[in-house]
């Protein structure tokens, strides 16, 4: 048990560094080919019409705080790193405010994972 969660843990926290450092050099390059692109999202309200709203912001906190509990509740269960928690926790905090508010490249992947759940049509039988 101790192995299986050791190799979890490393594997979890192996998996968080390596998108924080693909993301970095992902907005690096962009930045330096000064891509002008710009997004905007459309929410259509209950009368049908369009309207611009902050929904996108709304689904990076949700996707930040879906993954700060996850990697919380993983070093916290954790006993493979039992003297460096509060530092692997507020490292991982780092890497997940710049994944979630500051990366283009995981913003456009969370808000395109939202979109395609709120897209799916639930057909109900009778």
């Amino acid at each position: 048990m101790l192995i299986g969660e050791m190799i979890l843990s490393l594997i979890l926290q192996l998996l968080l560094f390596v998108t924080f450092l693909g993301s970095l050099l992902t907005d690096i390059v962009t930045r330096k080919k000064k891509s002008k692109l710009e997004m905007k999202l459309k929410r259509i309200n209950d009368n049908g019409k369009n309207s611009t709203s902050n929904t996108g912001w709304e689904y990076l906190v949700i996707s930040y705080n879906i993954l700060s509990v996850f990697f919380i509740a993983i070093i916290s269960i954790s006993i493979f790193i039992n003297y460096y928690k509060v530092l692997i926790i507020i490292i991982d905090q780092i890497f997940l405010v710049y994944l979630c508010f500051f990366s283009a490249w995981f913003s456009n992947k969370v808000i395109g994972i939202f979109i395609r759940i709120r897209s799916v049509e639930h057909i109900y039988k009778k």
